[in-house]
């Protein structure tokens, strides 16, 4: 049971974690915090921006990395020793299983990722490689790093998992992994099939508000651009409405007659590859003409935190219209799998 003076604790807010947005570190932490019910004072150091290199914060944390955690005058670094001090201060939820083999396991699951696959990805050994090897050295060596923990995650774990790493509770070894796993697929490009049991781990945390609360694209440091999901084996899909205006009839039959396509209201077949944001588009017209598709690449911005959506036209359709004088645009629009969008055209 909690001390009196835990509980308290709980509801003062006194407790800042110093963190980033994209740090697999911070974010377990932040599960941690979550999954016990503890609020806390998020404050955000900009790794890019030196923030962590600062003589404010070399005074709390020394070696000038993330996490950092101060419980009134306690201040506490590195996110193992951060999780097991919230563990033994704060029990209320607890974070590892009683049974002393699957509590032994789940401090072998959390220090792969820990030691064995985060240090070799952080930002400073990327940096490094980046300057003494070359910039395009990194992405291998994190990848294969990657699929090396990976690998070995799925044979230990497949001895213990449930419906998570290590049963049918939450306990360490997904708080570790859960970040790890968001990283390999958003940032660096990993293919989950190699890793089955890892891939329905991961489908299993976001399932649970605790785990995608503390996610990077939902901090308050996060900026819009990285709130746009990377995942590489991730479609959108949806169908968009075109609407075409009197003014500009005329010279949209003839920008469609460049590419074959004679059709006054098309539904657009959209796929958006959310790694690298590419679409592809399948004009469909008359139930008897033969169905064409045109691959285009497209500028998009989605909707995030109330920003409005635009999608920008590129490529050959791109330039068919602007030189037939013809601007698209549409407003407030949230882009969602297998919604109908409409999208206008007008004179330019």
């Amino acid at each position: 049971m909690a001390s009196s003076d835990a509980t308290e604790n709980l509801n003062k807010k006194q407790i800042k974690l110093y963190n980033y947005f994209r740090s697999t570190s911070s974010c377990r932490v932040r599960i941690a915090l979550n999954l016990k019910g503890i609020d806390y004072d998020y404050k955000p150091v900009n790794l890019l921006k030196g923030d962590q290199l600062t003589p404010e914060y070399l005074e709390l944390n020394p070696m000038g990395y993330v996490p950092t955690l101060v419980d009134g005058d306690i201040t506490i670094a590195d996110s193992f020793a951060i999780i097991m001090y919230l563990e033994e201060k704060y029990p209320q939820r607890s974070l590892l299983p009683s049974n002393p083999v699957t509590k032994a396991v789940n401090f072998q699951a959390a220090s792969i990722v820990s030691s064995g696959i985060h240090p070799l990805h952080n930002l400073s050994v990327l940096k490094y490689i980046g300057e003494k090897v070359s910039p395009d050295a990194k992405l291998p060596w994190v990848q294969s790093h990657i699929r090396k923990g990976f690998g070995a995650l799925e044979v230990i774990l497949s001895k213990h998992a449930g419906k998570y790493a290590t049963g049918d509770e939450v306990y360490l070894a997904d708080i570790f992994l859960a970040p790890q796993i968001d990283a390999a697929l958003k940032r660096f490009s990993i293919d989950m099939t190699e890793f089955p049991l890892l891939s329905r781990l991961n489908d299993a945390y976001k399932e649970l508000s605790a785990f995608q609360d503390a996610m990077p694209e939902k901090q308050p440091d996060t900026p819009i651009e990285a709130a746009i999901p990377t995942n590489p084996a991730l479609e959108l899909t949806c169908k968009i409405q075109v609407c075409i205006s009197s003014s500009c009839l005329a010279n949209l039959i003839s920008v469609l007659l460049c590419f074959d396509y004679l059709y006054i209201n098309l539904v657009v077949d959209f796929k958006l590859d959310l790694r690298n944001v590419a679409c592809s588009m399948a004009f469909v017209g008359d139930e008897e003409a033969s169905p064409s598709t045109h691959r285009c690449a497209y500028q998009v911005f989605l909707s995030f935190r109330g920003v409005e959506t635009r999608l920008t036209f590129s490529g050959h359709l791109y330039r068919a219209l602007k030189n037939a004088g013809i601007k698209t645009f549409k407003d407030d629009i949230e882009i969602s799998r297998g919604k109908t969008i409409k999208l206008e055209l007008q004179r330019a």
